[in-house]
């Protein structure tokens, strides 16, 4: 360049002097400082273009549980600039003698936006319908339950008194109380019921069907044989006159022990004679033996 300037003043046939190459000086140094701004601006916006922006941002969160620390990573380039957001939070709650911790990102942020929030509401909702249906069907139940029957009145049944089935009385029954054990026995016929005075002039008590079935239905007897007691099974047919007899072969120990002693009704010798004899019976084949009255 210096060399073209020189050929420049000797073309134009005169020499240089300090005024010349003082312009000359400037003229370089203004070039240079030209060529300097222009190499800066080429870098800076080269740099602009592929630099990349890291943003780093922690904040602490106090919540009433424990402590939360978000973490924001920014990540933005120059020109066709993308921007990467990755949000993570960390909550650790502490409760008496436990620790929970949870991690909470984008798609748990989403899900409980969605809705995911009031799902213990919906629980809830849901736990109170299925009871209230619970008690209404229990109280649909209740209102198609039977009524509890009331129990049968015995009051003003004696024992040894005559009782019979309102309202027609088909069959007549004596009665035999034993503490809380009540047994009934078919009077077979009219006829047997006159073989005892104490029913002379005397009208069975009528008493509901339930009140009859709750006298346990006895088919043993006993007679008194010289002043000592001899026992029978009687099977009296109701509607008929027919009935049999047959003696029971046991002792009066075995016969306490089976529950015949107490279930036993006092006869007399004419009803005794009214059956008819069919011999004896062992106990276990006594107490087998069907009971019709």
């Amino acid at each position: 360049m210096l060399h073209c300037i020189f050929e420049w003043f000797s073309y134009w046939g005169r020499p240089m002097s300090t005024r010349d190459l003082t312009i000359i000086g400037v003229v370089i140094t203004a070039i240079a400082l030209l060529i300097a701004v222009v190499v800066l601006v080429l870098r800076g916006s080269n740099g602009a273009n592929g630099n990349e922006t890291n943003v780093n941002v922690q904040t602490p969160v106090e919540t009433d549980g424990g402590d939360a620390d978000a973490n924001v990573d920014v990540q933005a380039g120059g020109g066709d600039a993308e921007t990467t957001v990755n949000t993570t939070t960390n909550v650790t709650v502490s409760t008496p003698g436990e620790e929970q911790q949870e991690e909470i990102g984008p798609d748990t942020e989403q899900s409980q936006a969605q809705g995911g929030a009031p799902a213990a509401g919906a629980d809830t909702s849901a736990q109170q319908q299925e009871e209230a249906d619970q008690q209404q069907q229990q109280q649909e139940d209740g209102e198609n339950e039977p009524p509890t029957p009331e129990p049968p009145n015995l009051d003003g049944i004696e024992d040894g008194a005559r009782i019979c089935a309102s309202p027609e009385c088909p069959e007549q029954y004596v009665v035999k109380i034993v503490g809380d054990q009540r047994f009934k026995r078919l009077l077979l016929s009219y006829d047997v019921v006159t073989f005892y005075g104490q029913f002379d002039n005397t009208r069975p008590l009528c008493v509901p069907q339930d009140t009859l079935d709750a006298f346990t239905t006895s088919c043993f007897v006993w007679f008194n044989d010289g002043g000592s007691r001899t026992y029978y099974h009687f099977d009296a047919r109701p509607g008929t006159d027919d009935g049999v007899k047959r003696r029971i072969n046991a002792t009066a120990a075995e016969l306490r022990n089976a529950g015949i002693a107490s279930a036993a009704f006092e006869v007399n010798e004419r009803e005794l004679a009214y059956f008819a004899d069919r011999g004896s019976a062992a106990l276990a084949e006594a107490v087998r033996l069907p009971c019709i009255g």
